[in-house]
């Protein structure tokens, strides 16, 4: 028998969920896995934006309490912007549409950035808004050596 589990990621649609779910009954049953671990090795296999579909209620509310309170401070932009994508991906609903992803995104940048982003790409797109704050950080940087 094949032990080799399946990821289960729903931006993959070639893996279909009942064959996932078979797949794992036959190994947690082959393992004899409890039910109770059997759903926590499910969940572990689970990538992509299917990975936030169990996460504690608990967990969820303190990465949106995260998310909303997230300012760039100390961090680079390819830094903010990693943890911004993170702690999205644990609160869709709160940028659900393009210009609501930007606008919180914005939001968080230093002022220092903010001004000319919002100057040179009003309307943009997420990554254009990223790119541009980029683009601004490394001429701040490269002017300070």
């Amino acid at each position: 028998m094949d032990l080799k589990p399946l990821e289960f990621d729903t931006t993959q649609p070639s893996i279909e969920p009942q064959k996932f779910i078979q797949r794992c009954e036959n190994i947690q049953s082959t393992l004899v896995l409890k039910e109770t671990r059997g759903v926590e090795f499910a969940t572990f296999l689970f990538s992509g934006s299917s990975k936030s579909w169990f996460v504690p209620l608990s967990k969820r509310d303190d990465m949106r309490h995260q998310f909303e309170q997230l300012r760039q401070g100390s961090m680079m932009i390819m830094e903010y912007e990693a943890k911004f994508t993170d702690l999205a991906s644990y609160t869709p609903f709160l940028v659900a549409y393009e210009h609501e992803k930007v606008r919180r995104f914005m939001d968080g940048l230093e002022h220092r950035y903010r001004g000319p982003v919002v100057r040179d790409v009003r309307g943009g797109s997420y990554e254009e808004v990223v790119d541009t704050a980029l683009r601004y950080e490394f001429y701040q940087e490269r002017d300070r050596s």
